[in-house]
């Protein structure tokens, strides 16, 4: 490496700051207040948790209908489970709840022989007058022991799982903590961020930017998960990343991101996902690195990793990541790119197998042959072996966004790193496509977004 570019930091993951916020209850609407009482249950430890439809004796209209029912099962001193069957009934009010909607609920629930818990919560408070009567009825009637929760008691327990209120009441978390509770339940739990966070914080993209490189890393992998297989088109997650986050942005996408596939999370990820986010962040990696610093990075992360020395220095594990982390990812890359650099080349003709008008192989047999076919979904790619590379490239193995399984990953990733290079100094079409020459082609399937090659060659 040059003196003006020296190797990265080493990088190590950090914890999210704790919670620290006052939610406005006299905002939280009550559609919210029974959402935020269904995580809390959940977040809790119930189970068989249901929504459970109201009755006109039961439930009053400002409910909108709606109550909760879980289970809870505590261990006994001899080791058995006690279940206890809980009923939650919300409140949402803008002032103090009125003494007759508690006492119907608590005689609503005191009819049932299957209520061992009533919970009756608002977002507003419960008067004196009204905690004396649920005192004065417990006396006499202690099944089901009743529990009122207020604002207050509401407090301490979003306080206790903040994730919960992230979700539900995200408006009330600073941004900062909002994102890192949502990275953190990203990457512990597998739990995606809602199409409303997406838009939360695509609006903030310039905070987004200020952000530590390694809070910035992992958001960007997090959202570019959420988008899913296909290109976004309305956020290009990518583009926020400086060159100063390249090295952390890096080891995310090769190193992190895959880690998460195994062992799978409570919520595990899509694999195919994961290889479309780390690939979408690999390609800004390159664009933003030193051509010397990005491929030896990419070939090997370990290097910048604290306590990495055991892969990066043992030939056999770095060629284990290479073969089963970073050569997915660059085959996910060589897919993404191959449908624009074939544009104007005159060697390959294909289709991106993440484009839903791509010419997949099964629609090419009921062209041919009119009927339904069994074959496998995959993308058909012609790539002549006359001509040159519109890039440049020396292609007498093959193009490296076709071949896979005849270059090795360092030729991939130089081939990949050449194309982003050139294209991104050639923004246009930097040739007239014309016909190509199809004696002795080879002709490649794409199965399964990229990750499955099958190829034969035209003879002639």
């Amino acid at each position: 490496m040059s003196d003006d570019h020296p190797p990265p930091r080493q990088v190590t993951a950090g914890a999210p700051a704790p919670t620290a916020t006052q939610v406005p209850w006299n905002r939280v609407t009550g559609l919210q207040l029974e959402e935020l009482l269904h995580g809390l249950l959940d977040a809790m430890g119930a189970s068989g948790l249901t929504w459970r439809a109201g009755s006109a004796a039961g439930v009053t209209a400002t409910d909108g209908g709606r109550d909760l029912e879980a289970i809870f099962d505590r261990p006994s001193p001899d080791g058995e489970l006690d279940r206890q069957r809980w009923w939650v009934e919300s409140k949402g009010r803008t002032g103090t709840v009125e003494r007759g909607a508690v006492q119907q609920a608590v005689l609503d629930a005191s009819g049932r022989s299957d209520v061992d818990i009533l919970v009756i919560a608002t977002n507003s408070r419960f008067s004196n007058p009204t905690r004396d009567w649920v005192s004065e009825h417990s006396r006499s009637h202690p099944r089901p022991l009743v529990k009122l929760w207020d604002r207050d008691n509401l407090d301490r327990l979003v306080r206790k799982y903040p994730t919960v209120m992230a979700r539900v009441l995200p408006n009330a978390l600073p941004d900062e903590e909002r994102l890192n509770l949502l990275v953190t339940r990203f990457e512990e739990l597998g739990e995606e961020p809602t199409q409303l966070d997406l838009e939360f914080f695509w609006e903030r993209q310039n905070w987004l930017m200020e952000q530590e490189p390694k809070l910035l890393a992992g958001a960007i992998a997090m959202f570019l998960y959420a988008e899913g297989i296909l290109f976004p088109r309305q956020r290009d997650w990518w583009r926020l990343l400086q060159s100063a986050d390249a090295p952390d942005a890096l080891i995310k996408a090769l190193i992190r991101l895959p880690s998460l596939l195994d062992p799978p999370l409570p919520r595990p990820l899509d694999m195919i996902r994961v290889l479309a986010s780390a690939g979408r962040m690999l390609i800004a990696c390159l664009l933003l690195l030193p051509s010397d610093i990005g491929i030896e990075m990419s070939l090997n992360p370990w290097r910048y990793v604290i306590d990495g020395e055991d892969v990066a220095d043992d030939e056999q594990q770095l060629r284990s990541w290479q073969e089963g982390a970073l050569h997915p990812v660059l085959v996910f890359i060589q897919s993404d790119l191959l449908d624009a650099c074939s544009s104007d080349c005159n060697r390959v003709t294909g289709d991106n197998p993440h484009e839903p008008d791509s010419i997949s192989t099964t629609k090419l047999w009921h062209m041919l042959y009119g009927g339904n076919s069994t074959q496998e979904e995959g993308v058909i790619v012609i790539e002549s072996v006359h001509g040159r590379c519109t890039v440049g490239l020396d292609v007498t193995n093959g193009c490296p966004l076709v071949v896979s399984n005849e270059l090795s990953t360092e030729e991939i990733l130089r081939g990949v790193y050449a194309v982003l290079q050139f294209r991104r100094d050639h923004p246009e079409n930097a040739s007239e496509k014309g016909e190509s020459d199809v004696r002795g082609a080879r002709i490649t399937v794409l199965s399964n977004h990229g990750l499955a090659y099958r190829t034969a060659r035209v003879s002639g």
